[in-house]
């Protein structure tokens, strides 16, 4: 059985459902409860949590879907908050909150990089943030390039009105 916090959502209620439904091949026996956390408990796998969370962001939020998605708007992504704008947008399209599809994004940012760069989605390398670090891969998302922007937007305007 699969328990879903009813004050949530509906998008946030779609994708955490899906994360519990991730745990099912993993569950201890026939008949676990399964429930839906706001944060990880000392005695949760690390691990497990995070093969749910990447199970249910690729059952709502494919990325062979949202590969071409980006690639086609990502002249107005990488202006002031377009990015933001993007997840706003597709929140409807996902039935996830923007926050996941910011999540997304954010950890699909080498694969990301490798379809903007020609590369065809049948052959784009998927791998974790943990085999990126091992590699010495190191990308800014789309989301942390526009949390930069924003924080370089915001520095001057502060600049600017101190001058004032």
């Amino acid at each position: 059985m699969i328990l879903v916090n009813k004050n949530k959502s509906f998008e946030e209620q779609n994708f955490h459902g899906f994360h519990e439904l991730m745990h099912i091949p993993t569950a201890d026996k026939p008949g676990t409860l399964l429930r839906c956390y706001e944060a990880l408990k000392p005695n949760q796998n690390r691990y497990l949590e995070w093969l749910a969370n990447e199970g249910a962001a690729e059952f709502t939020v494919p990325y062979k879907i949202l590969l071409p998605m980006i690639k086609n708007e990502y002249s107005s992504m990488i202006k002031g908050i377009g990015t933001w704008s993007f997840c706003q947008e597709k929140v409807r399209k996902f039935a996830v909150s923007p926050l996941v599809i910011q999540n997304r994004i954010d950890s699909l940012k080498y694969e990301i990089e490798q379809y903007l760069s020609g590369i065809p989605l049948d052959e784009i390398e998927i791998l974790s943030n943990t085999k990126l670090i091992k590699r010495g891969i190191n990308i800014k998302s789309l989301v942390d390039l526009e949390n930069e922007r924003l924080s370089m937007m915001w520095k001057q305007a502060n600049n600017f009105s101190n001058v004032s």
